[in-house]
């Protein structure tokens, strides 16, 4: 309990900027203790 964790999220289909957004509100959470990263997964079909 006294070491911090990553936590992977992947979500469904959203809008980048709602994405963003949450990490906005996340990020200043007192329990977070460090940078918030956003990767973007995308589907390519050919």
């Amino acid at each position: 309990p006294d070491k911090p964790v990553q936590v992977i999220l992947i979500t469904h289909r959203a809008r980048e900027a709602d994405v963003k957004q949450s990490l906005r509100e996340i990020a200043p959470l007192d329990f977070i203790a460090g940078d918030t990263q956003l990767i973007r997964i995308e589907r390519f079909t050919g």
